[in-house]
């Protein structure tokens, strides 16, 4: 298994996010031995064997907001520092 992940600020506030994998399959012993027909593969009903599995995620994300203000909203207990899970 192969993967990496990136996270860039391109600008202040903005960012993106690139993460992704990649994995070589060895063993496929629950896939059924007779080829699948067309229609089949046209439906997806039945797995195909392969030799590999990829995924890949990108998120661009913006942070608003005044980055030297710490007050806490008041409607949010005054600043109580009370958390709720």
């Amino acid at each position: 298994m192969l993967f990496g992940s990136l996270n860039l600020r391109l600008v202040k506030g903005l960012s993106l996010s690139v993460f992704g994998n990649v994995q070589r399959i060895h063993d496929q012993r629950a896939l059924p031995a007779a080829g699948a027909t067309p229609s089949e593969i046209l439906l997806r009903r039945r797995e195909l064997l392969t030799s590999y599995s990829y995924f890949t995620y990108v998120s661009l994300s913006y942070r608003f907001g005044s980055t030297l203000n710490n007050v806490v909203n008041p409607r949010f207990g005054a600043g109580n520092r009370v958390f709720f899970f």
